[in-house]
């Protein structure tokens, strides 16, 4: 804008001198070159001292009405000095060429007259916007000149222009014109060209700029929050913007023609004293008055007020600019403040904290007292830079602290940790540290403030609790037991020992992700997960024999032990595992062997107790049979004699039968007598060799068959007591065994008994067959009921000793363990396939004779 306006100070300049030389060329011809000169820039400075006057000096005069008249007398001295420039400038540019080239064309040698003139008034332009007093106010020159010399100098064309069109005009009608029609002619032409182009291009401009700059004003004023009231020098309001409406009451008409001092507190006092400060502040080079005083609402209320005077000129008339601002709501925050402050202060010097607060631009550092204090320091003793707190921070927790507050400062993560400071004495304690900081409008951090509080004691009592958790960890993992920790109320495992991993053979991350379900046998599961979930304070837990799963697919037993603890304030269940499986199984051998003493306790008697019954037995019963044979021998011969008597004497009876009946039956009488005493003495026979005791060891061999129909033999009567579907299957292409005919007796005689009692009703059927597997060379005995049948889980618990489903009936739970171990003594096995209402199949495999020494391994199926 400053190359713009001078650079139109030029070209004003340049028209002007070619205007000039356009129209007084004629005259200039007339004259000698040292009068044309002379007459020229005479001309030239006449036409330019009013706009520079006007445009440049006058404002700047007007301005520094109240400036000294130093400073004054400088810019007319200035003023008078252009002029001059401008006069001999203009003189001796026209006389030197007109000297040195005087046969050049007028109009040839204007413009270079022209051209001169404008290199040497930049110069003298120049010199005019360097000068100390415009330079220091070039901005208001910018604003005054911009517009003015764009209107002189369109004017100045205009009437060039105009001009020439009269002197086309004026060259036509010379010669029928005397010189006063040539004048007429001229003006009336002149105005007919100038005033429509002044009215376009000058007067509708302005017209509507000032409407703009009305328009503007009066926008501004009614936007403005503040009062804006000008009063004369007798204090009456002259104008009233609506600002003064909203913060006194007053309507702007009410305002206008009143004195200023209704709008005062203290009245017209206050508005003189203003005044009076005005005028002494204005004769020291200052021209506003700022304080703050009290206002009076039209309510007659007080109104805190910021008052702005000073002095201003309109038309030469001196009035006082009011700009008055309503500062009640900010004295209350100001007071709000100070109290908070005054709280701050309290808080600050009596709370445990110490605060500190860095002005990031500054590097300046603001601590309380009580900061230093915890440091061991006198207050003002830590410098106030915030270079302090980063040389008080421990080696070790250096470069941690500050990427936090870097971070904090670029990413705003939250600003809080702790740290170790030195106190003054050399030693490090423990600080927890919080801060906030604040970042300005383009997102630069520019404040940070927060504060430190003493967390040695804390710390300490956190290391000890550490080390005492580190002792109990040890001593935790020592533990030969599998220990739990569970979330209280729940089975969920918290932490666990490494005897857990040790005794399941799962991983702890299997284990802590899984729980109890990855270890605890499915049937034992609910009950162990909702006794542990169960627990109360002061209850244990106590769970015996839990059947556990490990990671191999082996079971193990366990008793599971546990009670409530409390962990660092927080209630957690201690639960142990111990693995009793060995425990169990020796109590369970040890149970077995006395079983098994018992057992032969009680067949040693039954053999005693066989034996003499069968003595018993077997005396009368040798005795009926034979006496029967004897019996059987005289009848034979008795009844040919009787015979005869028939035939002599007719039909007879004996014993209340005719002799004839009696003679046809007698023989199948006493074959069936001889029958019975002989299936009695089978009897008693099988009885005796069941009962006897066998001295030695398992190295016979034994026809399987024999025993099963033997074991079939004994039991006849409940056989035929629980079905009436018996069959009995015996292969005969098979091998003996080598072992216990005796202990093999035993086995089917339970095996049978128990498919037996198995039977709901005597319809259902018993299958026992046996046969010989050549490819495997085993002897197999099967025994196959009809019965109720067993679940998947009760099938799977037979052969547990003293398990029994039949309690209510005298059931021991031996039977089909002593089965078991019979069977493995013989290197054979046992298997178990049963469905609940189908039945119970039962197979025994025993290695036949020839392959009697080759081991086979133990297999349980359900």
């Amino acid at each position: 804008m400053d190359i713009l306006v001078f650079s139109l100070m030029l070209l004003v300049l340049t028209v002007s001198e070619l205007a000039i030389t356009e129209l007084f060329s004629a005259f200039f011809v007339t004259l000698n070159i040292l009068s044309a000169s002379l007459i020229n820039a005479l001309i030239l400075l006449l036409l330019y001292a009013f706009p520079l006057w006007f445009f440049i000096f006058q404002p700047f005069l007007a301005r520094s009405r109240n400036e000294s008249s130093l400073q004054k007398s400088s810019l007319v001295r200035l003023f008078l000095e252009t002029l001059a420039a401008i006069f001999l400038t203009e003189f001796l540019v026209m006389f030197l060429l007109g000297m040195l080239l005087p046969g050049l064309d007028p109009k040839t040698r204007g413009l270079l007259d022209a051209g001169l003139v404008l290199l040497i008034f930049s110069l003298i332009f120049l010199r005019i916007f360097l000068h100390p007093e415009i330079r220091k106010q070039r901005a208001l020159l910018v604003d005054s000149l911009s517009t003015p010399l764009k209107l002189y100098g369109l004017l100045l064309l205009m009437i060039f222009l105009a001009d020439l069109f009269e002197s086309q005009i004026l060259f036509i009608f010379s010669p029928t014109l005397g010189l006063l029609g040539k004048e007429f002619l001229d003006a009336f032409l002149c105005t007919l060209v100038v005033a429509p182009l002044m009215w376009l291009v000058l007067m509708r401009p302005l017209k509507r700029l000032a409407l703009a700059e009305k328009s503007f004003c009066d926008a501004l004023q009614g936007q403005v929050i503040d009062a804006i009231i000008t009063f004369d020098q007798q204090g009456v309001i002259r104008s009233a913007n609506p600002a003064a409406e909203r913060i006194f009451g007053y309507l702007s008409d009410e305002l206008l023609g009143r004195p200023a001092e209704i709008l005062l507190q203290d009245g017209q006092q206050v508005l003189d004293k203003l005044v009076h400060d005005t005028k002494m502040f204005n004769n020291g080079n200052s021209h506003q008055v700022s304080r703050e005083i009290a206002g009076r609402h039209l309510d007659g209320s007080v109104i805190h007020l910021d008052v702005s005077v000073s002095r201003v000129y309109l038309d030469d008339d001196e009035r006082f600019l009011l700009i008055l601002r309503d500062v009640g709501a900010r004295k209350r925050i100001d007071e709000a403040l100070r109290s908070s402050e005054e709280r701050f202060r309290i808080v600050a010097n009596s709370g445990n904290e110490g605060i500190w607060d860095c002005d990031l631009v500054t590097k300046s550092l603001f601590y309380t007292p009580r900061f230093a204090e915890m440091l061991g320091y006198q207050p003002d003793e830590l410098a106030h830079v915030f270079g302090v707190l980063e040389d008080l921070l421990h080696p070790d927790d250096h470069d941690r602290i500050m990427k936090e507050v870097s971070n904090h400062l670029i990413y705003r993560t939250p600003l809080e940790s702790e740290s170790r400071l030195r106190n003054r004495s050399g030693n490090y304690l423990w600080f927890g540290m919080r801060g906030q900081a604040v970042w300005d409008s383009s997102g630069k951090p520019i404040r940070l403030a927060g504060a430190i509080s003493d967390i040695t004691s804390r710390k300490e009592a956190e290391q000890a609790l550490q080390d005492s958790a580190l002792r109990l960890r040890q001593i935790f993992e020592q533990i030969e037991d599998a220990v739990f920790f569970m979330k209280l109320g729940t089975s969920s495992i918290i932490d666990l020992n490494p005897a857990v991993m040790e005794l399941f053979g799962y991983t702890r991350e299997e284990l802590l992700a899984n729980g109890l379900q990855l270890c605890c046998h499915p049937y034992y599961l609910a009950r162990t997960s909702k006794g542990i979930s169960d627990l109360r304070p002061g209850k244990t837990l106590s769970l015996d024999n839990i059947t556990c799963v490990r990671k191999d697919g082996s079971e193990i037993i366990t008793s599971v032990r546990g009670k409530i603890m409390d962990l660092q304030g927080v209630g957690i269940v201690y639960c142990s595992f111990r693995d009793v499986t060995a425990r169990i199984r020796m109590e369970e051998e040890a149970r077995l062997i006395q079983a098994k003493l018992i057992q032969a306790n009680k067949m040693t008697t039954l053999g005693l107790l066989v034996s003499g019954v069968a003595h018993e037995i077997n005396n009368p019963n040798n005795y009926i049979l034979t006496n029967t044979q004897l019996l059987s021998r005289v009848w034979e011969d008795a009844v040919k004699l009787l015979r005869e008597y028939q035939k002599e004497n007719g039909e007879f009876n004996l014993g209340g039968l005719p002799f004839s009946e009696i003679a046809s039956i007698s023989p199948k009488i006493f074959a069936d007598i001889v029958d019975g005493t002989r299936r009695i003495d089978e009897i008693i026979s099988n009885l005796k060799s069941f009962a006897r005791q066998e001295m030695k060891s398992l190295d016979a061999e034994v026809d399987v068959n024999r025993v099963v129909a033997t074991a079939v033999s004994i039991l006849h009567h409940e056989i035929v007591k629980y079905t009436e579907n018996f069959k009995l299957e015996l292969s005969e292409n098979i091998r003996p065994v080598i072992g216990s005919s005796q202990q093999l007796g035993q086995v089917m005689i339970n095996l049978i008994s128990n498919a037996c009692q198995a039977l709901p009703d005597r319809q259902r059927s018993i299958r026992v067959t046996t046969g010989f597997d050549a490819k495997a060379g085993q002897v197999t005995i099967l025994v196959r009921d009809e019965g109720i049948g067993m679940s998947p889980d009760i099938c799977g618990r037979i052969m547990e000793p003293f398990f029994t489903t039949k309690l209510d009936k005298g059931g021991t739970g031996l039977g089909l363990s002593i089965c078991q171990s019979i069977i493995k003594e013989h290197n054979g096995f046992l298997e178990f396939a049963s469905e609940p209402g189908k039945g119970t199949t039962v197979v025994v495999k025993i290695p036949a004779a020839k392959t009697a020494e080759k081991e086979f391994p133990f297999e349980k199926s359900g």
